[in-house]
């Protein structure tokens, strides 16, 4: 899935991440917003990605067995592209982004 975030109309940050890390954000209550087909405003999403985040932090036992099957990713992975998103959507609170496969 990749997600592209915008600001005034340029591309400022771009990333992608595996669906495999799907069980997690869905147990992190953030599935909706990783995956919406709408443009989504960053200043509303900011507050669930951060709190997903530290809950993905603070609780990894209960995210660890979550991890893909396939072994090629971790929890490690799904919180350190977490950690990455957050930052860009921090440093942009007036962007949005869209999701999507591209």
């Amino acid at each position: 899935m990749d997600i592209n975030v915008y600001q005034d109309g340029f591309l400022v940050f771009g990333t992608n991440f595996s669906s495999e890390f799907n069980h997690m954000w869905d147990r992190a209550r953030i599935e909706d917003l990783l995956t919406s087909e709408k443009e989504v405003k960053i200043s509303d999403a900011l507050p669930r990605l951060l709190a997903a985040l530290k809950e993905m932090k603070d609780h990894p036992e209960e995210f660890k067995p979550l991890e893909p099957k396939s072994k090629k990713r971790s929890y490690k992975d799904a919180v350190v592209w977490l950690e990455n998103f957050v930052d860009a959507c921090e440093s942009s609170p007036n962007a949005t982004y869209v999701c999507g496969y591209h």
